[in-house]
């Protein structure tokens, strides 16, 4: 979760509005616009993380269970990266017409969330090097159809008396998530064993998002919820409006936890590569950034998906975490993965990017891949190492590639254009 049980720090040493000096505590080092309104905030970890743990396997002993597999086979997991896709549904739950965002901010979200999966975001590593922004191997599709076998764009609407949703009660219920309940004026979830389902709604508590962790056997509450503020790009509300809220909540649906720790030094997400942190602090836009567990550059990780900056700083996850999803992947929802085909087709896509209008065709691809681009912009081909196979500048019209020495697989093929970025994924056959 982004924003839980926040508690603002009342005493903040020698930090002034545009703050380059060190503070005591959670220290500040570079470019940091620190408003008003927009103080440094220490998350109370202590609730968090029971609050996680209470979400997450709900027994102690899969989890030590889980940790140790990946610390067993994490090397073998990087170096045999799987190609997953998961499929999706997003049920979208409005009181208002504000509420009920378009179609187009869904397909905006999904494009951005397979950028910021396959480690192609443009956001700066600050301090840490570029090979700490991982390609984690997984992407998502909205489904071409549902559970009866019908025809669907993979985004379903329900309007709803509820004005917002709010846990009150315990994980893996109603009460916990009455978003997830038609019950309690939401919307059940699609067959977990066959979709990851997201909701998007107004949520209530200050919540930006909520996730269940996954278990041995799915429960019908597996999943994640996001504001309908903070998902999409165009009109969504910074300062969470380029995506990275659901890119952070799928990371917990993988398993995946905050860096941030109980004020100690100790190691909070089982990720070696990415460094323990004092807290957590939000509001960073650049720069190296100390604290008590990181008192000399790089500094803190703030701009891990899993922590809890802005969206305009977040830029990765590493090659541990990578390789931490892949693990509950393979544990948890092989048959999910197992569906993608046959719930999101393979037929041909036309894409509508925020930034282009495309044309990819045919997908999945034997000899021939054509892109019919109404703009110019650069495209790459990137194989699921993360390396780029193929890279080309485009002009208006048609282009067509011979991709006859391509491998058989998946890959991810990434737009870019001045300081903006869309992937989407492509099939050789």
């Amino acid at each position: 979760m982004k924003k839980f049980f926040i508690i603002l720090i009342i005493a903040i040493v020698g930090l002034s509005a545009n703050a380059q000096t060190p503070a005591i505590g959670n220290t500040f080092v570079g470019n940091n616009d620190v408003s008003a309104n927009k103080k440094p905030v220490n998350i109370s970890q202590q609730q968090i993380k029971h609050q996680e743990l209470s979400l997450n396997l709900n027994n102690q002993q899969e989890v030590k269970n889980f940790n140790s597999y990946v610390n067993a086979h994490k090397n073998e997991i990087k170096t045999n990266k799987t190609a997953y896709t998961i499929p999706v549904v997003v049920h979208i739950i409005y009181n208002t017409s504000t509420q009920n965002i378009s179609d187009q901010r869904v397909f905006e979200q999904i494009n951005r969330t397979d950028s910021d999966f396959a480690g192609l975001s443009l956001h700066s590593m600050g301090a840490f090097p570029d090979s700490l922004k991982a390609n984690t191997g997984i992407t998502f599709c909205l489904a071409s159809v549902d559970p009866n076998g019908n025809a669907t764009n993979g985004i379903t609407r329900t309007h709803t008396t509820v004005t917002s949703f709010s846990p009150t009660g315990g994980y893996a219920s109603c009460t916990g998530y009455p978003e997830r309940c038609s019950a309690s004026g939401g919307v059940d979830a699609w067959d977990v064993t066959k979709y990851l389902n997201i909701w998007v709604c107004n949520m209530g508590n200050g919540l930006d998002g909520i996730s269940e962790f996954p278990s041995g056997t799915l429960n019908n509450f597996y999943g994640t919820t996001i504001h309908y503020q903070f998902f999409g790009l165009g009109g969504a509300t910074a300062p969470y409006n380029e995506g990275a809220t659901l890119t952070h909540e799928l990371g917990h649906c993988l398993n995946l936890y905050h860096l941030g720790t109980d004020n100690t030094c100790a190691d909070a997400d089982y990720c070696p590569d990415t460094p323990a942190e004092y807290g957590t602090d939000s509001t960073i836009s650049g720069g190296c950034v100390i604290d008590l567990c990181n008192t000399t550059c790089p500094g803190i990780m703030y701009m891990n998906f899993m922590s809890y900056s802005d969206d305009a700083v977040m830029a990765n996850f590493t090659p541990d975490q990578a390789a931490r999803m892949q693990a509950c992947i393979s544990n948890y929802l092989m048959n999910v993965v197992n569906n993608a085909t046959s719930i999101c087709g393979t037929s041909g896509i036309q894409e509508q990017y925020s930034n282009y209008s495309v044309k990819i065709y045919p997908n999945p691809m034997t000899d021939i891949l054509t892109i019919e681009s109404l703009s110019q912009t650069t495209i790459k081909i990137i194989n699921i190492q993360g390396q780029t196979i193929m890279q080309q500048k485009l002009k208006q019209g048609k282009t067509d590639f011979d991709i006859r020495g391509l491998a058989k697989g998946v890959y991810v093929l990434s737009l870019s254009s001045n300081d903006k970025s869309e992937v989407t994924r492509i099939i050789k056959e």
